[in-house]
């Protein structure tokens, strides 16, 4: 009796001990922030901003990150932007919208107040701003864009630019955005973890918050193990620096405990359709151009450029079938199967029951909105002065 129960105790101690040894728990960066599992690459960097085409046949293209060292330095606004009180003279009458919590969670709510009061409250509360710039606003003649996208090919696509302004120590969620990016910094610092979308099944991801379920400081590898195999690219952002991310990367931004202020520009995608006819004569365009020269797409030219990326993934047709499901899913838009059947089969005007790229590019603006959009498609909005 006593030997089979030193040899059961012995057979437990060796399951138990191999377990141990195999144990999730013992992943490398198992509770602790987001990269540690792994030496990152670093993404690419250049001391100058290439032109438009440049920029689109090395990085656009093949959607490949890059950081402009100190691009932002050359714009007019870069100096004036180190501190509050021209912000306060300038645009304290703002009415904008504040989160809070500088550790993201999109389950938290929001505040409105004056730019004036969340210069006063900034410093000293857990506050974060976040806030859509239109160029018909006041503070678009002081947001630039820079030289890389000052051509049709991106400047006819631009969807929109954001402030981001906080006393620093902010960590967003690990997330993903349906659009082409350009940061740039004007004050603090940021460390940034980007995954190439090339990746994108292996990272835990919810469609119902839109962005990854892990907790970016204590990464948990037992529960998210595929996280173990993803290899990460890094970007250390200084004050000027202004970082390509590329559409449909994740990305997970942590800045400096010290003030914090950025802008970013985001355009639609549109990988093989950049028509290089908006793109001439590249050679001689000024360093920046202010974004209120330039305007925003409407919510039906978003929705057109939607379809004419849904008809290139599907080699440039789409049947009804496919071309419903994939409205069903588009954000804020109607799931009326009726009313998207019908969109389709005026847009078809062959009537061939296959929906073509020129059928899509001729169908009227006025009758997406018409259909889609009756409520105003343009609505006014609190962020102008």
């Amino acid at each position: 009796m006593k030997q089979t129960t030193l040899l059961s105790v012995t057979f437990l101690l060796y399951v138990g001990f191999n377990i141990t040894l195999v144990s999730p728990t013992d992943l490398s960066g198992h509770l602790q922030p987001l990269g540690s599992h792994t030496t990152p690459s670093l993404v690419d960097e250049r001391e100058d901003v290439p032109n438009p085409v440049e920029f689109f046949n090395k990085y656009v293209k093949h959607g490949r990150p890059v950081l402009f060292k100190g691009a932002a330095k050359s714009f007019p606004s870069f100096k004036t932007w180190q501190g509050d009180s021209h912000l306060r003279e300038k645009y304290g009458e703002w009415f904008i919208e504040v989160e809070e919590g500088k550790k993201e969670n999109r389950s938290w709510g929001t505040e409105q107040m004056t730019f004036a009061e969340f210069l006063d409250r900034y410093k000293t509360e857990d506050i974060y701003l976040v806030q859509d710039i239109l160029p018909t606003t006041h503070m678009a003649d002081e947001v630039f864009l820079p030289k890389c996208l000052l051509c049709g090919g991106y400047t006819d696509l631009l969807k929109t630019a954001v402030l981001w302004f906080s006393s620093g120590g902010t960590k967003s969620v690990l997330h993903i955005d349906e659009f082409e990016n350009i940061n740039c910094l004007y004050d603090g610092s940021k460390e940034l973890v980007l995954i190439d979308k090339a990746l994108y099944d292996l990272v835990p991801y919810s469609e119902k918050t839109n962005h990854s379920p892990i907790d970016v400081e204590r990464v948990d590898m037992q529960k998210y193990p595929s996280l173990s195999k993803i290899p990460w690219h890094r970007a250390s952002m200084e004050p000027g620096d202004c970082l390509y991310i590329p559409y449909m990367w994740y990305h997970q931004v942590n800045s400096s405990p010290t003030r914090n202020l950025a802008i970013n520009i985001w355009w639609v995608n549109k990988p093989k359709l950049l028509h290089r006819s908006q793109c001439q004569n590249v050679s001689r365009l000024p360093e920046y151009e202010k974004l209120s020269k330039h305007k925003f797409l409407s919510e039906s030219e978003m929705l057109r450029h939607f379809i004419l990326g849904l008809l290139h993934e599907d080699n440039s047709t789409a049947q009804k079938k496919s071309f419903i499901g994939a409205l069903e899913d588009y954000a804020e838009l109607t799931n009326d199967v009726a009313v998207l059947s019908k969109l389709f089969d005026e847009m078809d005007a062959d009537k061939s029951g296959i929906l073509a790229v020129n059928e899509v590019n001729s169908y009227p603006s006025e009758k997406i909105s018409a259909l889609l959009f009756p409520s105003d498609e343009i609505k006014g909005s609190k962020d102008e002065l």
